[in-house]
C-alpha cells in the first residue's frame, strides 16, 4: 500500500527527503488532460497479487476540478524533491518535472466513481480508482467459436497463452528474461475456455490469466502503459531496500509473522483417461514435501486430482508450484514506512529492527 503518510519522529523527517507525488489526469480519447498535482491532499494506493485500488481526495475550494472525470485514467509517479532537473517522460521508471523532483510512474488506474464534499470552510473531491486487474475482471472474453466462443489450447506454453489473452485485452506481456521458472513457457497444458460441457458463464480475462499463472510458480505485476510483467521470486533475489529501526531508511512499525505451514506435503494424482481409469498408478503419483515443517510438527498431505496431465514429471512438477505458492502467500509480516517509490509489488526486501 502506498500512502502519503504516517508521520515519524521530527529528527527523522528531518533527515529523509522530501517526497513528491504526479497526478494527472487523461481522457479515454487521450484528448483532455488535467494536472491536478497541486491539488492532492491524501493519496491511499494499494497493489495487491490481483488487484489494484485507490482512493484520492482533492482540495477543490475554488471549484476548478472537473465535474465529471469517470473513465479517467492516471499514472500516478511518486517520488522525491532531489534538486535535480530530470526530463518529464509518461510511463517512464525514471523521470521528473525537469525542476527539482525525480519520481517514477506505477500502472495505469482509472476513476470509477467521484464524490464532491463540502464543509464550512472546504471542498473535496474524493476519487475511487481501480486498475488492470479489475478492468480484466471487467471483461467478458467472447473470442473464439460462436455461439458458446469455445477455444482449446493444447501446444502454447502457458506464457503464449497469457500473452495472448493480455493482446485481446488490450495489453501486452514483457520477455520473460531471467523470470522464467522452467514451467512457465515450457509447460503447455489442455486448457479450455468456454467448455460447453462444463459451461457456466462467460470467463473474463482475469479469472483465465489466474487459472492459468497458478499453474506456475510466477506472478505477473502490471507496469505502466498497459503492460505486464513475469516475476519469478527466488530466496537467492537481490534485496531491493533495507529498512531499520534505528537509521535511514526508518521504518515505523513492524509486525513479523511465522505460521507453520499446513498443509505441508502436496499429492497430485494424474493421467485421467475419462473412462475412469487413471495412468497414474502407485509410486508415480507427484509429490512435494517440506520435510522441516514434517518434523516440526506432522506430516500434512494435500491430494490434488490433476486428471489432464499426462506424466509423473508434469504431476511433480505441479506439486512443487502448489507448495511453493502456499509457502509464498503466507503472511509473514506488516511494515509500515513514511515513504518509499523505489520498491515495487514482489520485491525483496530485509528489515533490522535493533530495538
Amino acid at each position: 500500500m502506498r500512502t502519503l503518510s504516517p508521520a515519524l519522529t521530527a529528527q527523522q523527517i528531518a533527515a529523509a527527503p522530501t517526497p513528491y507525488v504526479k497526478f494527472k489526469l487523461t481522457s479515454a480519447d487521450g484528448n483532455t488532460t488535467y494536472d491536478y498535482t497541486s491539488r492532492v491532499l491524501m493519496i491511499e494506493h494499494h497493489e495487491e497479487a490481483y488487484a489494484d485500488y485507490a482512493t484520492v481526495v482533492l482540495q477543490n475550494n475554488d471549484r476548478g476540478v472537473a465535474t465529471s472525470l469517470n473513465g479517467y485514467w492516471v499514472q500516478i509517479a511518486y517520488g522525491y524533491i532531489t534538486g535535480n532537473a530530470v526530463a518529464d517522460v509518461e510511463g517512464a521508471e525514471s523521470a521528473g518535472n525537469n525542476d527539482t523532483a525525480e519520481y517514477s510512474y506505477t500502472p495505469r488506474l482509472w476513476v470509477k466513481r467521484q464524490q464532491e464534499y463540502s464543509a464550512p470552510g472546504q471542498v473535496k473531491t474524493i476519487l475511487w480508482l481501480e486498475g488492470a486487474w479489475h478492468h480484466l475482471s471487467e471483461l467478458q472474453r467472447y473470442t473464439g467459436d460462436p455461439p458458446l466462443f469455445e477455444t482449446s489450447y493444447s501446444t502454447d506454453t502457458i506464457y503464449d497463452i497469457i500473452s495472448a489473452l493480455l493482446v485481446e485485452a488490450g495489453y501486452t506481456l514483457d520477455a520473460l528474461d531471467d523470470q522464467d521458472d522452467g514451467i512457465i513457457d515450457t509447460f503447455a497444458p489442455a486448457f479450455k475456455i468456454n467448455q460447453s460441457d462444463i459451461f457456466e458463464e462467460f470467463a473474463d480475462y482475469s479469472y483465465l490469466i489466474r487459472r492459468l499463472i497458478v499453474m506456475t510458480k510466477c506472478y505477473l505485476r502490471a507496469k505502466t502503459g498497459l503492460a505486464f510483467k513475469v516475476i519469478y521470486p527466488q530466496e537467492g533475489d537481490a534485496v531491493k531496500e533495507t529498512y531499520k529501526s534505528d537509521a535511514q531508511y526508518w521504518f515505523k512499525e513492524y509486525l513479523e509473522v511465522k505460521k507453520a505451514l499446513l498443509p505441508n506435503h502436496i499429492i497430485v494424482i494424474w493421467g485421467d483417461n475419462g473412462d475412469g481409469s487413471w495412468d497414474c498408478v502407485a509410486g508415480t503419483v507427484g509429490s512435494a514435501l517440506d520435510q522441516d515443517e514434517i518434523d516440526a510438527y506432522r506430516d500434512i498431505p494435500q491430494i490434488v486430482l490433476a486428471g489432464e496431465l499426462t506424466s509423473e514429471a508434469d504431476s511433480d512438477d505441479r506439486a512443487s508450484v502448489i507448495l511453493t505458492r502456499k509457502k509464498g502467500e503466507m503472511m509473514s509480516g506488516h511494515l509500515v514506512i513514511r515513504h518509499d517509490c523505489s520498491v515495487e509489488l514482489y520485491d525483496r526486501v530485509a528489515v533490522q529492527d535493533n530495538r
